[in-house]
């Protein structure tokens, strides 16, 4: 993604010649969503007074809403409450994130209610084009690249360090079917049979 944003030329998608500069906040949301397991919408809903530092250092956002267009204006908006019920809560960040987090919160001023993410003329992000973007700085060789396998990567990462429920917490699912079934990428493991292949095969088998 360093190499789209540069400019430069990845494999399926030409090099920038002309027009702005490549947007970074790809790359920033990209982050937050690998440090949280947030959604598209959810990390672009972040405000400034979402964030907090705690005091062993570390930074703590809550998801209180998500960023969708209105059915009957047609029109961005900031709906205050996220996807689900379920979906509320707060989240520490993961350290390798901060940087990205506290560079974000310091372009925001002091508005406790400013967004970390807006457009170049200060509007709501569509989650649509972080999907777009995403697609031309991932190139075609990682066109697997969602923002959902983002989510999927942290519920992955946090059941196998800590189990189904941590993973499923962590990604404020309502239940652990719902975690194992969409959002870990982990093959089911056969039980051991050795003892009946230890003898080897005969010819006859």
């Amino acid at each position: 993604m360093e190499e789209w944003l540069a400019g430069n030329e990845i494999p399926g998608t030409p090099a920038r010649t002309r027009g702005p500069q490549r947007d970074r906040l790809v790359l920033d949301a990209s982050d937050l969503m690998l440090a949280t397991g947030v959604r598209p919408g959810e990390v672009l809903a972040i405000r400034r007074k979402d964030c907090i530092q705690l005091a062993d250092g570390r930074w703590r956002v809550s998801i209180t809403g998500t960023i969708t267009t209105d059915k009957a204006t047609k029109k961005l908006v900031r709906k205050p409450k996220p996807k689900t019920k379920n979906s509320v809560g707060t989240i520490i960040v993961a350290d390798f994130a901060v940087p990205t987090l506290t560079r974000l919160l310091e372009a925001t001023g002091e508005d406790p209610e400013a967004l970390l993410f807006t457009t170049r003329t200060g509007g709501l992000v569509d989650p649509r084009k972080l999907s777009g973007q995403l697609r031309k700085a991932r190139g075609s060789n990682f066109a697997w690249v969602t923002p959902k396998s983002f989510r999927k990567t942290v519920g992955t990462r946090v059941k196998r360090k800590m189990g189904l429920d941590a993973a499923s917490e962590q990604l404020r699912h309502g239940s652990t079917r719902i975690t194992e079934r969409f959002y870990v990428d982990d093959p089911e493991d056969v039980a051991d049979y050795t003892d009946a292949l230890a003898a080897g095969w005969t010819r006859d088998e």
